[in-house]
């Protein structure tokens, strides 16, 4: 396994490829409801619904750990990053908290939320360094 820096210019270029789509199919997606929070205060019961979807309810009702993980598939073997680990372990931190985000708790929401930031942020900038 390598870095893509070590990758031959076909491979680097579909692995840029690749990561791409999952910014933007779960990066994106993810920190949709998560940008708009409110910053402090009660967090509105839509917006707690509306960011329930963005996690666990991506593309045919699959969470977006799993379509990450569907999407990542072909660089596992191929490409040692940190910024892939960071974003499966905090997706693994998001699914974790799904029981307490349903149910409004407004600490996990918030949690949830920076967690889902972060992966948006780890994906962006993996996905700007693969070009």
């Amino acid at each position: 396994m390598s870095g893509f820096d070590e990758l031959s210019p076909e491979e680097r270029a579909k692995a840029g490829r690749i990561v791409a789509k999952i910014a933007h199919d779960v990066g994106k997606y993810v920190a949709m409801t998560a940008r708009n929070l409110p910053p402090s205060g009660p967090i509105p019961e839509r917006l707690v619904a509306a960011l329930a979807r963005d996690l666990y309810a991506l593309e045919t009702g699959q969470r977006a750990s799993a379509v990450f993980e569907r999407l990542a598939a072909p660089l596992v073997d191929r490409v040692d990053e940190a910024r892939l680990r960071d974003a499966r372990s905090m997706l693994a931190a998001i699914d974790a908290l799904e029981a307490d985000v349903r149910a409004g708790d407004v600490a996990a929401v918030r949690r949830a939320a920076d967690l889902a930031r972060s992966v948006e942020e780890a994906l962006r900038s993996l996905a700007r360094a693969s070009r």
